[in-house]
């Protein structure tokens, strides 16, 4: 599962136009939700025995990590100088 951050005060520095629904491949901050929620795999194989519950409160669980953690995401230079524990290649 992918996450991202667009920063349109990035955006503006950059004299490029506000993008109101921004593709993840044009967010500023871009990382798999296992590299951002260390407890979550940032791959999921779903197959007939997959328990949807479980699968359910993992991906829930990961999302509120990852909402979490985009909350101590308040400006654009905090996106800039992210944690380096956060690979986003």
């Amino acid at each position: 599962m992918n996450c991202g951050i667009y920063a349109a005060e990035l955006v503006q520095i950059q004299s490029r136009e506000i993008l109101t629904t921004p593709k993840e491949a044009e967010c500023h901050f871009r990382a798999r939700i296992g590299e951002i929620a260390e407890s979550i795999p940032d791959q999921f194989s779903i197959t007939p025995d997959t328990n949807m519950d479980d699968l359910r409160k993992t991906l829930l669980s990961g999302l509120e990590e990852v909402i979490h953690f985009y909350d101590t995401m308040t400006s654009a230079s905090k996106i800039n100088t992210r944690p380096s524990s956060i690979n986003t290649e």
